[in-house]
């Protein structure tokens, strides 16, 4: 299980390898990147995001502002946490097909997809408005987590902790 709590434009996305079935008898078993959670970014107003600074002395106000969450996590889950500049300069789906090549690809590291994702998002931040929309300059960070084991956090049967604790 994982814990992730998220304030402002920063996110976070956990994505699972999951098995794709044929439509028909004898087709190919594909997998594809499913998302398991998106962080949504919380802002003020347009390219105003909450934010925490040293020189805030009260941060009461920011107490119904976050996002807490818990996840349950499997062997084989990746997690992609970034600042704005990894996601306002590289898409959803983009993401997604970039994390199903490095889990197909199992020669590489997170560290290596992590700087994989870096560049890409560099690139992307200084690409010209005439080839597309052009990009974002900002800072970029990224951190790349792959779960490697899992264990059940509740031993029993399946379901075990939806059960009252008083039977």
């Amino acid at each position: 299980m994982v814990s992730l709590l998220n304030l402002g434009d920063c996110g976070i996305m956990v994505l699972r390898p999951m098995q794709k079935l044929p439509r028909f008898h004898g087709g190919t078993v594909t997998t594809e990147m499913r998302h398991l959670y998106r962080s949504t970014a919380m802002l003020h107003r347009r390219n105003l995001p909450l934010q925490l600074s040293s020189e805030d002395k009260d941060f009461s106000s920011l107490e119904e502002h976050y996002d807490l969450v818990t996840l349950k996590l499997r062997k084989g889950d990746l997690l992609i946490a970034g600042t704005d500049g990894l996601y306002d300069n590289i898409g959803d789906l983009e993401l997604k097909s970039l994390a199903l090549a490095h889990h197909q690809g199992r020669e590489r590291s997170a560290q290596a997809f992590a700087d994989g994702l870096l560049q890409r998002a560099a690139d992307a931040a200084r690409a010209p408005a005439e080839f597309g929309p052009g990009g974002k300059l900002d800072d970029i960070a990224i951190v790349v987590a792959e779960v490697v084991t899992a264990s059940p956090t509740i031993s029993g049967k399946l379901l075990a902790n939806t059960e009252d604790a008083a039977e």
